[in-house]
């Protein structure tokens, strides 16, 4: 959970892509690709967070 609460702030404070000069298409690209791998870096956290009870390595199993 720290990674989320970490990585979102991080990720919306440095990478603003909207805030790139529309002529420097590639530097808007580039800003751009940054932002969005940090946030699936955020969801893939959080899905594996939500399967495994906040434990690392753990995978839920059905109770009989």
């Amino acid at each position: 959970m720290r990674v989320v609460l970490y990585t979102l702030p991080v990720t919306i404070l440095r990478y603003q892509f909207w805030k790139e000069d529309p002529s420097n298409f590639i530097q808007q690209v580039e800003v751009l690709g940054a932002f969005l791998k940090n946030l699936a870096i955020v969801g893939g956290v959080v899905a594996f967070m939500s399967t495994t009870d906040h434990v690392p390595l753990k995978v839920k199993r059905k109770r009989d």
